[in-house]
């Protein structure tokens, strides 16, 4: 029987077999788990006989259970741990951070975050652009707007809208300045500056840009013309920047050293 010594051998109360309950050594891999006469177990469990016991019964959410080559431990590897472990285990979709990996662009949305439900289920679309639902670092998306509107981000009115990422409102539908198109009453509005450019009005080149107010052209990034406050080729001064220069500079006792609309030092407030 592979025992190793032991008291009587009789035969158990079905006639089907020998109780062993009182041999001595081991019975490993004969498939049958051992426990005394008392019902102690003297083998964890052999082979398929686990002393029917499950994965579930051991604390865990699931799986298969096993039994380890010695019979003294049970094999734990085909159990499952259940959601929140991090693993993709039985039915899960996905665990934690590990989402098998899907993406929001996988799900047939714009980027974002995707994130794995509670349940571990199946996935949270919050944070994907284009789902309808502020989420993560979104600032919009789609319809939600968050409760803002073209009034409550400065405009006279119009309809706010939310960009293809969902990273920063459009202002295309809103009215009044800063919408970046040129309305009645408007010299210009951010990049819309109608048919002018920084040649149109002087300068020899660079890129024409539009105030804050939408009522004037900033030339700040036009070169090559007098006005835009840089000294630049043969100006000597150029608005309010005059190089460094003052009235005493020029051997005057006191004053305001002004530019002239030339971009020739005006020393009309300068004083001997």
């Amino acid at each position: 029987m592979g025992f190793q010594g032991g008291s009587t051998l009789p035969c158990n109360a079905s006639c089907d077999g020998f109780n062993v309950g009182n041999c001595q050594g081991s019975s490993c891999g004969d498939g049958r788990a051992l426990s005394d006469t008392r019902g102690t177990y003297r083998e964890s469990c052999d082979g398929q006989d686990l002393h029917g016991l499950s994965c579930i019964d051991l604390g865990f959410a699931g799986g298969n259970l096993g039994c380890e080559p010695s019979c003294a431990v049970f094999d734990l590897a085909n159990c499952l741990e259940g959601c929140g472990n991090g693993i993709v285990e039985g039915s899960e979709t996905c665990d934690g951070g590990e989402l098998g990996g899907s993406t929001c662009q996988d799900l047939g949305l714009s980027n974002g975050a995707l994130i794995c439900n509670s349940s571990c289920s199946g996935f949270d679309l919050s944070g994907c652009c284009g789902s309808g639902t502020i989420g993560g670092i979104e600032v919009c998306d789609g319809g939600d707007l968050g409760g803002e509107s073209c009034l409550s981000q400065g405009y006279e009115g119009g309809v706010l809208s939310c960009t293809p990422g969902c990273g920063d409102f459009d202002f295309s539908g809103c009215t009044g300045c800063g919408n970046s198109i040129r309305e009645e009453g408007e010299t210009c509005d951010g990049n819309d500056v109608g048919d002018e450019e920084c040649e149109s009005l002087g300068f020899t080149g660079g890129t024409l840009g539009c105030r804050e107010t939408c009522d004037g052209f900033d030339l700040s990034e036009c070169i090559g013309g007098c006005g835009n406050n840089v000294i630049e080729g043969v100006e000597r001064c150029d608005g309010t920047d005059l190089g460094s220069e003052t009235c005493i500079g020029l051997g005057f006792d006191s004053g305001i050293l002004l530019c002239s609309s030339s971009c020739e030092y005006d020393v009309s407030g300068c004083r001997f």
